[in-house]
């Protein structure tokens, strides 16, 4: 079973050690690494030792008619050069992500085609909510450099949950809706963007709000924070009140 995994697997770099079945209906596929250690992105060192090996799980693609799941057994690294520690990363799947690159395009090509997203999640033994959000990521994903973000809380249609709305601001698109509104939330959105669009980024535009002006300043130093023209002509007025009823 792990030789005919792999074969079918068709993800270079990573290779099967084991194949475990669930319930009959789904694949657990343990999968590790092939690359070398590589460098440190920090001092570019190249004396790196493994710190721990922390599983990740992560949704794929149907595998032989089951629900496929990829147990990565990741290396976290420590530089002996600077101390610091990163964990190894594989271009198929994304960064802070409970699913993979192609299994997020195939929710996304699905809703995109007009499939309700309810249906989508049940075919596919997923969530509405990760329907909605790959959507979001393929579908809506902005064109060109992104250089100005905006940080913007909303409410679910349904009870009174926040959520973050990330939004592209030179080219007016939504960029990712994030659960809650905390700082691990928005850190570990920022964290999950690549370089390259990480280092393009120079200024996000936030409600004041302590916890964003702390996940910006420790993901993306580099930018500049500014308080957004609603919450900050706001902030001068007051807040509203209602008038008081006789």
């Amino acid at each position: 079973m792990p030789d005919e995994a792999r074969r079918l697997l068709g993800r270079a770099g990573l290779r099967v050690v084991r194949v475990v079945v669930r319930g009959g209906e789904t694949l657990d596929l343990k999968v590790e690494s092939l690359a070398r250690a590589g460098r440190c992105p920090h001092c570019k060192g190249t004396d790196l030792v493994i710190k721990e090996r922390p599983v990740v799980a992560v949704r794929d693609l149907p595998l032989a008619g089951r629900v496929a799941r990829l147990l990565w057994r990741k290396r976290r690294w420590r530089c002996r050069g600077c101390g610091r520690t990163h964990t190894e990363q594989h271009l198929a799947i994304p960064r802070c992500q409970r699913v993979s690159g192609r299994f997020r395009e195939r929710l996304a090509a699905r809703a995109a085609s007009g499939g309700a997203h309810a249906e989508i999640a049940r075919e596919e033994d997923t969530s509405r909510y990760q329907v909605a959000r790959a959507l979001a990521r393929v579908a809506l994903a902005p064109t060109g450099v992104v250089r100005r973000l905006s940080l913007d809380e909303a409410h679910h249609r349904r009870g009174h949950e926040r959520v973050v709305v990330v939004s592209d601001l030179d080219h007016r698109r939504v960029f990712e809706v994030l659960d809650g509104r905390s700082r691990t939330s928005v850190a570990r959105h920022l964290r999950g963007l690549s370089e390259q669009v990480r280092s393009a980024i120079e200024v996000v535009s936030i409600d004041p709000y302590e916890p964003y002006r702390q996940a910006i300043r420790a993901e993306l130093p580099g930018a500049r924070i500014v308080a957004d023209r609603f919450h900050l002509v706001r902030g001068k007025r007051g807040p509203r009140r209602r008038p008081s009823r006789a």
